[in-house]
């Protein structure tokens, strides 16, 4: 059994100021680097094997702040890499609810079935998210395995995890705690192995 931590990268500028971030290379704000190291504070009983991200500028400050913290070498996962909002990359929330308000509800009712102009649907995120987090915890040794994620991501991870549907993302974003533990058996990680 692997335990598996779903960690947020910490706040960016376009975080802090609702704008929606897809795939730019920000970095963390100093607020953001504080506030993810007072955070990793509670989990300083908590010795990784590995800590995963993607390669955006957040995601690798993050994570190194997670490895001098908890252990573990980083590993850069491309797969992990936030969902790409194509035009609406760099609006605010408001923004875009101004904009386009009929396809602005249906994301916020069915996220899944909706895809940003030049941008990529929740659907196919979580294909390419739980493709890539199966494939890296397939390594052998790594027992422990910190995932480094955006809230988007980790709200799609959690999607997975607790076997929640797509549409879900929201209510899996909103209610969710900057880390949480997961149990991940081999069925979940392998699912035709399991068959």
């Amino acid at each position: 059994m692997l335990n598996v931590w779903v960690i947020q990268t910490g706040a960016t500028q376009w975080r802090a100021a609702d704008r929606l971030g897809g795939t730019g290379q920000l970095p963390l704000t100093d607020d953001g680097a504080g506030a993810l190291a007072a955070h990793l504070q509670t989990l300083r009983d908590v010795q990784l094997d590995a800590v995963l991200a993607d390669d955006s500028e957040a995601a690798r400050q993050s994570a190194d702040l997670v490895s001098e913290r908890l252990g573990g070498k980083v590993r850069l996962v491309e797969g992990f890499r936030d969902v790409e909002m194509g035009l609406w990359e760099g609006l605010t929330v408001k923004q875009v609810r101004q904009r386009y308000p009929k396809v602005y509800r249906q994301w916020r009712e069915l996220p899944a079935s909706v895809r940003p102009p030049d941008g990529e649907d929740f659907a196919s995120a979580f294909e390419r998210v739980v493709a890539a987090v199966r494939g890296a915890l397939r390594k052998r040794g790594r027992r422990r395995v910190a995932v480094v994620a955006s809230p988007i991501v980790a709200g799609l991870l959690r999607c997975w995890l607790l076997d929640r549907a797509v549409d879900t993302i929201w209510q899996q974003v909103a209610d969710a705690a900057p880390s949480a533990r997961y149990e991940v058996t081999g069925a979940h990680i392998d699912p035709v192995a399991a068959q």
